[in-house]
């Protein structure tokens, strides 16, 4: 989907971005463009951004979350 319509950047675009370290609004516009024209999708742009962010650290989140990392599991006969 089209978050900046002036500069033609995708929500696709933004996630990759912040995947390569760009996680923050100005360094998305610095990369990007997105939000640097009219400015109205400022506010997108930012969840994306916060979107993009939340994904990336949700795995790590989950990490022995059921069983602790250093503990066997259980055998089930």
């Amino acid at each position: 989907m089209y978050i900046c319509i002036c500069h033609s950047v995708t929500d696709k675009a933004i996630r990759k971005a912040v995947q390569d370290g760009h996680d923050s609004l100005e360094a998305i516009q610095q990369q990007l463009k997105a939000g640097t024209c009219c400015g109205c999708c400022e506010p997108h742009v930012m969840e994306e951004i916060d979107k993009a962010r939340h994904t990336a650290a949700a795995p790590d989140a989950l990490m022995g979350l059921f069983f602790p990392l250093d503990t066997a599991l259980p055998r089930i006969a």
